[in-house]
């Protein structure tokens, strides 16, 4: 019959039959929202973080090193290719020092491109403004995620995580500067403090106005 619906407790009903099927089959499904009044809007996202049944631990830990793994191996891949070419470098140096003339050669060759090699770049300060936010956000995370690993941080909980994050971004402020003042340093830059002014300002500038863009906007179509 065309107009009955098959459910569940019909297929497996003691002594029902096997019956054969014939035309198209529809399958749906019922979903029940049941409301919890004492969850509060902060934890709503608590449920997926212990949910250590459908997602064990095993299993976060196992991409953890897959992807150290693949950082591993790209990195010896890239150290190998380096070894190569400056063994090649220092063979073809060897090669011209025990000519005279081609060493001569070489000499003169070198002397003008040096200039373009070891140039400067247009604005280091900003470049060095820049590498020093990089390092200071990479020792930043390494720091988080070690702390993570070790259990002295819960992602479950969002306040202590993201108090340690400012912290942390605060604390290797040594890095970023340190960083900063070498290559800038190295670039035979003039105004240091400006530089300094840079590295402190430039990225959490840039995040307060993104943030305070986007809780304006918020804000205008009444968001919670």
């Amino acid at each position: 019959n065309s107009e009955e619906h098959t459910s569940y407790d019909m297929v497996t009903a003691p002594g029902r039959m096997p019956q054969p099927a014939s035309g198209k089959v529809l399958f749906t499904y019922d979903v029940k929202w049941i409301e919890i009044p004492d969850l509060i809007w902060a934890n709503r996202w608590d449920i997926y973080l212990s949910m250590d049944d459908v997602f064990p631990a095993k299993i976060l830990f196992a991409s953890i090193f897959n992807c150290l793994c693949t950082v591993l191996f790209l990195s010896a891949a890239l150290v190998h290719i380096l070894r190569e070419y400056s063994k090649r470098y220092h063979a073809l140096a060897t090669t011209d020092e025990e000519n005279e003339e081609d060493s001569e050669e070489y000499d003169g060759e070198w002397q003008m491109v040096h200039a373009d090699v070891f140039r400067p770049p247009s604005n280091p300060l900003w470049l060095s403004a820049a590498c020093g936010t990089g390092a200071q956000i990479l020792c930043m995370s390494f720091l988080i995620l070690t702390f993570s690993a070790l259990g002295f941080l819960n992602p479950a909980r969002r306040g202590h995580f993201v108090m340690a994050t400012l912290m942390l971004f605060a604390t290797m402020g040594v890095a970023g500067g340190y960083v900063t003042a070498r290559l800038y340093k190295t670039f035979k830059g003039e105004s240091s403090q400006q530089a300094t002014l840079a590295t402190a300002l430039t990225f959490p500038g840039l995040l307060l106005g993104v943030f305070l863009t986007m809780n304006i906007v918020a804000m205008l179509e009444n968001s919670a």
